[in-house]
């Protein structure tokens, strides 16, 4: 009887050892060997993934802060509506003045700050001619003249300011025409752009017998 029993627990052991071991393959070989998971969350509860390299979006994204933007060349960015840009201290802007224009609207009680440049070149003189008569007078040397005033205080004077094209400037002759202006008036004519000139050509047409006479001033840099 005693030893039917030890056939009977060897037996049991035995099988209890054979089942542990099928369990144990199972789990190895379902682990080797796993099954696919379909995820069948519709649009309105997505599940949080970890994007991985270049990724497309499509729709808004939101941006919080001030994120770096890197553009590949020849890229495009378009713009909708008047934007507000800041830019940073020192920035500077570049204007093509080919094919844009800067108008500046500010009142009168608001002028605009402009630079006032001294004229470092200054030529004043006055010539006396007879009747049909005429003479050239040549400056010290080329100005870039910034205002230029005649005075004709006698006769019919007609009066050239000049730029030689020995000076520079070829083919340029007479910039300035002053013809025959009333005797007394002073003519004042301010440049907002320099001009260069270098000489004064003067004729007298006057037929009185005291001749012309004509004086001008030449200031700029």
């Amino acid at each position: 009887m005693a030893k039917f029993r030890r056939y009977v627990a060897a037996a049991t052991g035995l099988s209890i050892l054979a089942v542990a071991v099928s369990l144990f393959s199972g789990q190895q070989a379902q682990g080797a060997n796993p099954a696919h998971v379909v995820i069948t969350n519709t649009s309105a509860q997505p599940v949080p993934m970890l994007a991985q390299g270049t990724t497309a979006i499509t729709g808004n994204v939101g941006i919080t802060g001030t994120p770096t933007v890197n553009l590949a060349g020849g890229s495009n960015v378009g713009i909708a509506g008047t934007p507000a840009v800041d830019l940073a201290p020192g920035a500077t802007v570049g204007i093509n003045p080919a094919s844009n224009t800067v108008q500046i609207g500010n009142a009168l009680a608001a002028p605009v700050p402009t630079m006032s440049i001294s004229a470092t070149k200054h030529w004043g003189f006055g010539v006396g001619l007879g009747e049909s008569t005429n003479t050239t007078q040549v400056a010290p040397e080329p100005i870039d003249a910034s205002l230029i005033t005649v005075n004709v205080q006698r006769g019919n004077v007609y009066l050239e300011i000049q730029m030689s094209p020995g000076a520079g400037c070829v083919g340029c002759g007479g910039i300035f025409r002053f013809t025959y202006p009333t005797a007394g008036q002073v003519i004042v004519l301010p440049l907002p752009q320099p001009v260069t000139v270098d000489r004064v050509f003067v004729v007298c047409s006057s037929p009185s017998p005291t001749g012309c006479f004509a004086e001008w001033v030449i200031v700029g840099r």
